[in-house]
């Protein structure tokens, strides 16, 4: 797998060199078709690339491809750093793909064996159910997985229950309109920042110009070096990995309970410009939650909206009066016009949720998820089979 990936490295890299030169010296620019055309041609005068299968050793051009459009899409929405395509080193080459044709399964005992010319069998414990149409190969610091794209026939019954607003904060991760908390996490890093003091390098020099330490001090490129930076990998994928799985669980529990959810739309990048709140906002992966949010909720016929969160905070939920100030050490809502005193959490996801449904009475879309959504009284949401493609939740470990 190693020679496969460093063949499609430098793929990779001539590919983008040669959509580079040739657009700066005709004007024209070449196509995925194209550069699939030349790679037959070297195919066939090379025997050690025509050991791998034809549609696996394009990989490298689809990526260059999909690159290139990403590029042209960002120019035509007038971004300020458009991002052209860069070459890739060695070690940033991690993963390929093989859409249907380029691969078969074989079932093996009680495991599946993915077989890919060219390469040793992929053996995996299952397989995910239905068409499967493309697979992807990623290796990271710990494993080999294999991710499957699956097209899936899902039978959805939409779902009847009230929905429910959800505040998004730091102390707490998210608190309902119900009253229910889910405290927030903080991650421990202890471990992580061992094995990340252990890459120290020679030209990191202490105050006296000598290394801090130099007996741990590290050259860059040694065998000390990769083999600390292989553990401070590993560390990092596992501290990853448990988060995922983490946000997997508590997904699924809320979707199970309310399958109707409406939730704030935060401009996250905008709100990690506080370095003193940024690592606590990226800790509890706000983004992630609500994307499992959707998806689970669109498979168990529910529905998540969003909402503009602006003055929800200073906004009573009793009365509907505002405040022109509110700390965030205020910790207590209380308002001076009815008297109210609510949790400052709970008052806020109170707001959001009746702010979805001011805009459905109103006839107007909160920013609905689903392919036949009508209102946002939780019926009719779908009707009949709905048919997609996505990634499957399917992520096997492979041993090769």
């Amino acid at each position: 797998m190693t020679k496969f990936l460093d063949f499609q490295n430098v793929l990779y890299n001539g590919a983008l060199q040669e959509r580079s030169d040739c657009y700066r010296l005709t004007g024209e620019s070449i196509t995925e078709y194209d550069q699939y055309k030349s790679l037959t041609t070297i195919r066939a005068d090379d025997p050690n690339l025509s050991q791998y299968g034809a549609q696996v050793s394009r990989s490298a051009l689809r990526r260059v491809d999909r690159a290139f459009c990403n590029f042209y899409r960002r120019c035509k929405e007038k971004a300020k750093k458009p991002g052209y395509p860069r070459f890739k080193p060695r070690h940033r080459m991690k993963s390929f793909d093989c859409p249907k044709g380029g691969f078969r399964i074989r079932e093996s005992g009680n495991r599946w064996a993915i077989l890919i010319k060219g390469l040793k069998p992929f053996v995996v414990k299952n397989i995910p159910e239905g068409d499967i149409k493309e697979i992807r190969i990623v290796r990271t610091a710990k494993r080999v997985n294999v991710q499957f794209v699956v097209a899936q026939e899902v039978d959805v019954t939409p779902s009847t229950a009230d929905f429910v607003g959800i505040d998004l904060g730091v102390t707490n991760l998210a608190t309902f309109s119900d009253g229910t908390k889910i405290k927030g996490r903080k991650l421990k890093l202890v471990k992580q920042k061992a094995r990340q003091r252990k890459l120290n390098l020679k030209s990191r020099k202490g105050k006296n110009g000598k290394p801090r330490d130099h007996r741990k001090a590290k050259r860059w490129g040694s065998r000390g070096y990769r083999s600390a930076r292989s553990l401070f990998a590993k560390e990092c994928q596992t501290l990853r990995e448990q988060e995922v799985g983490f946000l997997h669980w508590l997904t699924s529990k809320i979707i199970k309970d309310h399958p109707n959810l409406v939730v704030e739309q935060l401009q996250i990048l905008n709100m990690v410009k506080n370095h003193k709140l940024a690592r606590s906002i990226l800790e509890q992966k706000w983004g992630t939650f609500v994307r499992m949010l959707e998806y689970k909720a669109e498979r168990a016929g529910g529905r998540v909206v969003k909402v503009n969160p602006a003055n929800t905070s200073k906004t009573c939920s009793g009365c509907g009066s505002v405040k022109s100030v509110l700390l965030l050490s205020e910790r207590v809502y209380s308002c001076s016009e009815c008297g109210i005193e609510v949790d400052r959490d709970v008052n806020a996801a109170r707001n959001i949720l009746r702010l979805a449904q001011a805009m459905s009475s109103a006839g107007v879309s909160a920013g609905e998820f689903g392919s036949e959504a009508k209102e946002i009284d939780g019926v009719g949401l779908w009707q009949g089979v709905v048919e997609r493609t996505q990634n499957s939740m399917v992520t096997a470990k492979s041993t090769i």
